[in-house]
């Protein structure tokens, strides 16, 4: 006896034996035009686009998140101090300081 047959019995096995992909929902019809779907050129081209996006946009001020945490480190001389909840994950503080 076989793996395949100790793992299903026959019905299951004669199923999975005789499936076969279906070819014609395979073709990927979704290409832009001039073939440029996938294609080393096709990345070439989205390279350059975002280079010019880079170029001719004003750079964008992304702001930085500061949130006052409650109370006071365990070590104050710690660059990194972590309180980590684990019953909260996204309650999780890092608090970084300068030195």
């Amino acid at each position: 006896m076989s793996d395949e047959e100790w793992l299903y019995d026959p019905d299951e096995l004669a199923a999975i034996e005789a499936w076969r992909p279906d070819v014609s929902a395979a073709s990927d019809d979704r290409q832009p035009a001039g073939g440029l779907g996938r294609s080393a050129s096709a990345a070439v081209v989205a390279a350059a686009m975002l280079g010019l996006r880079d170029a001719l946009e004003a750079p964008r001020d992304q702001g930085a998140v500061v949130v006052e945490a409650p109370g006071e480190p365990d070590d104050p001389s710690a660059p990194v101090a972590l309180v980590f909840d684990p019953e909260s994950p996204h309650a999780t503080v890092a608090i970084v300081r300068r030195r």
